[in-house]
């Protein structure tokens, strides 16, 4: 976590993708469908994602989104919940963050789609 912490701190845009996707991948790795419940309210990284989600900085809240939902695309989230847990953060939220998030949407059709820097990774996992 602390390597994850660290890049998340930088200013540069690779290392904060790279910290998601890591984190993702940890994420991922230890979920277990029989305990999903259990999961989404104890699980430390996904606390930590959703930390992240209120960052400061607007491209670490917009990617940490975008985790979120790549979370949900692989199956990790259930939809409603993620929603509401989206909802939820928005008061605290970089508006502009979610606003770009949801214009990339928009913009690219789909109920749920990402930007160049997770739609890799999200294919692979799959």
């Amino acid at each position: 976590m602390d390597e994850i912490e660290y890049k998340l701190k930088t200013k540069n845009n690779v290392l904060i993708v790279n910290a998601i996707d890591k984190l993702i991948s940890i994420i991922k790795s230890k979920y277990k469908p029989a305990e999903r419940q259990r999961f989404v309210l104890e699980n430390e990284e996904l606390k930590f994602l959703r930390e992240k989600c209120m960052s400061e900085n607007t491209f670490v809240s917009l990617t940490a989104y975008q985790g979120l939902l790549a979370l949900v695309e692989l199956g990790v989230l259930e939809i409603g919940h993620t929603m509401s847990t989206v909802i939820t953060l928005l008061p605290s939220a970089h508006l502009k963050s979610f606003q770009k998030l949801l214009c990339n949407y928009i913009d690219n059709g789909r109920a749920l789609s990402f930007g160049p820097s997770l739609t890799s990774y999200t294919r692979a996992a799959l």
